[in-house]
Order: C-alpha cells, then sequence, then structure tokens
C-alpha cells in the first residue's frame, strides 16, 4: 500500500479512466450505475485506489468464468440439459 493510499488518497474519474484505459464518459456512466466503487465527498465523487483495483481484478475474474461457460456450452460439456428428456 503506497503512501498515498494510506493517508487516503482518492482518485478522480479522469485518474480511473487512465489506470483502467477506459474512457472518462465510460466511468462516468458506470458511476451514474453504482456498477463502479466510488466516493461522494461533498459534491465530488472520488474513487479509492485499492477499490478499483479489486473491481478490476473482479471484472477480469467474472470474463474468464463467462468465457469458460460459454467455451463448456459450446463444446456441450456444461450442458443442463439432454436431448431425451
Amino acid at each position: 500500500m503506497s503512501n498515498g493510499e494510506r493517508m487516503g488518497y482518492y482518485m478522480t474519474a479522469k485518474d480511473v479512466a487512465a489506470f483502467v484505459q477506459l474512457s472518462l464518459q465510460t466511468i462516468r456512466r458506470l458511476t451514474m450505475k453504482k456498477e463502479i466503487p466510488f466516493h461522494k465527498i461533498n459534491r465530488s465523487v472520488r474513487y479509492k485506489p485499492d477499490e478499483i483495483k479489486a473491481w478490476v481484478e473482479k471484472r477480469e475474474q467474472d470474463k474468464r468464468q463467462a468465457e469458460s461457460t460459454m467455451f463448456d456450452n459450446a463444446g456441450g460439456v456444461a450442458s443442463t440439459g439432454s436431448a431425451h428428456d
């Protein structure tokens, strides 16, 4: 953990966009939909670096699981029904 994180460092939407390589508009949309962790400080929206890192890791994990499920279903490995039912 960096000194900035221990002292309560917060990122702006622009910082987050650069960090996660998404557009500023996408970060703002995710914030409005409450799909990304954020904090309101007075009238400002800010993001904690450790929460953004965890959010990115979870999104990557979810994506890998979805791809795995899609692959399994395409091959019939994880199918839920049978043609004989």
